[in-house]
């Protein structure tokens, strides 16, 4: 609720700023008509029509004509800092949601309840699983290019690219002889059972196999995306809306207590439209080696990856606030397009008998024939973001920024949804017919949520 709360909350202020600068807008056209209406004196029009030409050499008024191709920042909008382009560099520190996954490894502190290290008994206990994982901070980095495309700095483009990096997460059961006693649970689901039933897999139990468990899992996200920029409306310490000069911004920021960067009080709505593109991958795997009485030796590996692509359209608003040195920038938008939503899931058992024959077959414990492969879909997707920026102005070219952003995107896929725990042992390496359907394919989707600071610095040229 408070995510919805913060979301309208932005987008008010957004359209309040619009709707403050269209007003004005609609009050200066109106002064203007007045004006137009009010008749002339014939002394000024007849002293209009003897005036001299104007010298320009010797005006004091700002001329908006002065730019050349070679300095586009000549006179600097009032709405606007000065330079035609600007790069911007972030440091970001964003928290992101976790991925679920089911219990994976247990243990059990006795073996008068059986199934030994099935879900459920009392004396089973969950060494790793049922829980969220890969949820922790993560950092990288945010890089930001843009330009205006005319002299008053009303069209601009702009392009990013921002990777939240890769965080990865490794458990390890280390080798037991059976103390502890090591299980992989799931349900039974073999043929005679009107209903699963709890069972586990034994990897290390005393007097019958030694062995031990890895799982590895890791996820990364990235984004990258281009817009057009246009202004819609502004207003600046009670001036007309307009293309003039801003002198301070070419003079310096000068000396003493009176430094003032650009000396702007302005208020300024953009609207931006563009592509968006966001990508959002897991890799799950389950690995466990385990030798029994017979010297025989089993690596047993399931494995589920899933990535999610999203291509769109980007629509949104940014209001930007400046008081001299300091700036807020607020930001509200929505991505629109299609995710592409892509499941791989393999397995596969490698036996090598007591005179050192290998053999390897398809098919792990959760990943067997029945599930096993590519799996793809697609879904409309609509991933919002808000931003709320605080900036100071170094100097005339440099500002420095701290912010706070959050991203929402629906319906995607994550590996650890992807995993049933309905087994039927007869589909396990090596087949037995007739067997049920189980594993099956999920194909379950759930919600992804990031959000985060991000400090960096904003060059304008």
């Amino acid at each position: 609720m408070a995510t919805y709360r913060s979301r309208a909350l932005l987008a008010g202020i957004c359209l309040f700023s619009l709707a403050f600068c269209v007003q004005r807008g609609f009050a200066k056209e109106e002064a203007t008509d007045k004006e137009a209406l009010e008749p002339t004196p014939a002394e000024s029009v007849e002293h209009s029509l003897k005036s001299e030409p104007i010298d320009r050499a010797k005006s004091t008024a700002p001329d908006i004509y002065q730019e050349s191709d070679e300095d586009f920042g000549g006179d600097i909008p009032v709405f606007s800092p000065p330079g035609r382009f600007w790069i911007r560099a972030d440091y970001m520190q964003w928290w992101t949601s976790g991925m679920r996954i089911p219990a994976l490894i247990t243990t059990a502190t006795g073996t008068g309840v059986t199934p030994v290290g099935a879900l459920g008994n009392s004396t089973t206990e969950v060494l790793y699983g049922n829980s969220s994982i890969l949820g922790g901070g993560r950092s990288n980095v945010r890089l930001t290019f843009g330009g205006w495309l005319d002299r008053c700095h009303r069209w601009g483009i702009e392009a990013d690219y921002f990777s939240l990096g890769g965080l990865s997460t490794t458990y390890d059961t280390g080798t037991s002889t059976g103390t502890p006693m090591l299980f992989r649970p799931f349900y039974n689901t073999g043929s005679g059972t009107s209903v699963a039933l709890q069972d586990a897999e034994i990897i290390a139990y005393p007097g019958a196999s030694t062995g031990s468990a890895t799982i590895t899992a890791d996820t990364y996200m990235d984004s990258a995306g281009a817009w057009l920029r246009y202004n819609l409306c502004e207003g600046c310490n009670g001036s007309d809306p307009g293309c003039g000069s801003c002198s301070p911004c070419e003079t310096g920021c000068g000396s003493g207590d009176s430094c003032d960067p650009c000396s702007m009080r302005y208020c300024r709505t953009d609207l931006i439209a563009g592509y968006r593109y966001y990508t959002l991958g897991d890799n799950l795997g389950i690995h466990e080696e385990l030798t029994d009485n017979a010297r025989n030796h089993y690596s047993i590996t399931d494995t589920f990856q899933t990535k999610n692509e999203f291509h769109g359209a980007e629509l949104g608003l940014n209001t930007q606030l400046r008081r001299g040195r300091w700036s807020l920038d607020l930001l509200s938008k929505v991505a629109l397009g299609n995710n592409t939503r892509t499941v791989s899931i393999n397995g596969n058992t490698v036996f090598t008998n007591s005179t050192g024959e290998s053999t390897t077959e398809a098919g792990g414990l959760l990943a067997t024939r029945t599930n096993m492969g590519k799996y793809s879909s697609n879904s409309f997707a609509m991933i919002p973001q808000i931003g709320l920026e605080l900036g100071y102005q170094l100097s005339c070219r440099t500002r420095v920024f701290v912010g706070y952003n959050l991203l929402y995107w629906g319906d995607v896929y994550r590996a650890g949804d992807q995993i049933d725990m309905n087994v039927d042992p007869s589909n396990l390496p090596s087949v037995v017919l007739p067997s049920s359907h189980f594993p099956q394919y999920q194909g379950a989707s759930t919600s992804f949520w990031a959000q985060g600071i991000n400090i960096g610095g904003e060059f304008r040229f």
